[in-house]
């Protein structure tokens, strides 16, 4: 029986060129924002759990950058829970009349959805389930990238396709990259196959990223992770600001 040398040239270069993608992704999070990154996350299907797939974005940007990293949500009913009250340090940077409404997750910064975002260096917004004719549009409207999460499932991953292509070819699009999360546990190699058809950029995540299990991750979700966070916080970036959704009057 033959026996693949894992020190073959080919294997080799494969390793390489593995981790040159992720030193590159994780330069691109490290880079500098002229204002906050709004990013959207939502899908319009059922039982996706885009709550998990925000949150684990926005930790792992706060994990390879020095900004501020704030999440909130949009979804009804829908409240993210600290684990731990800022630091009197951590504080004395930001507006006195937003420190009651503060709290952190491990190096993520959590608040209420009216919460002024100006402080921050990237807001991550889970929109939770949106149809495109509705939800969808007020959420591509107010931020500067949108990550579209599907499931395996080919026949409703390929409504969060659709979406994903309407809203990244509108007159005034909105950058949006595809996350395929694997909750179900589905065998089929759809979503790893796909991508290179797709008009609009996709990251696998051969697992699912849903609950308190994803405080753990094989490393090669947390290198989809990266590659993810670098591709939304780059779509970011791209010129043109979302309309304003809302004015805050601050006071130190």
């Amino acid at each position: 029986m033959s026996v693949t040398n894992a020190l073959s040239p080919a294997s080799l270069w494969e390793t390489a060129t593995s981790q040159n993608a992720l030193e590159k992704s994780l330069a691109d999070i490290a880079v500098s924002v002229p204002t906050v990154r709004r990013i959207a996350f939502l899908t319009p299907s059922a039982n996706v759990d885009t709550a998990s797939v925000c949150r684990l974005t926005a930790q792992t940007l706060a994990r390879h950058r020095s900004g501020r990293v704030l999440t909130t949500s949009q979804v009804a009913g829908a409240e993210i829970v600290g684990d731990s009250s800022p630091s009197a340090e951590q504080l004395s940077a930001l507006p006195t009349s937003l420190h009651e409404s503060l709290r952190l997750d491990r190096l993520v910064w959590v608040a209420d959805p009216d919460m002024d975002d100006r402080f921050f260096d990237i807001h991550c917004v889970d929109w939770g389930m949106q149809g495109p004719a509705t939800g969808a549009l007020e959420a591509a409207a107010s931020a500067h990238a949108i990550c579209v999460v599907a499931p395996f499932d080919r026949p409703a991953a390929e409504s969060a396709v659709a979406l994903a292509t309407a809203l990244a070819n509108r007159a005034d699009s909105t950058p949006t990259v595809i996350a395929f999360t694997n909750s179900t546990r589905q065998r089929g190699s759809w979503a790893r196959t796909v991508g290179p058809y797709l008009s609009v950029p996709s990251v696998v995540f051969d697992r699912g990223l849903t609950g308190p299990e994803s405080r753990i991750m094989p490393s090669r979700t947390e290198r989809s992770l990266t590659h993810l966070a670098a591709a939304l916080l780059t779509a970011s970036l791209r010129p043109g600001p979302p309309s304003p959704t809302r004015t805050h009057e601050v006071e130190r």
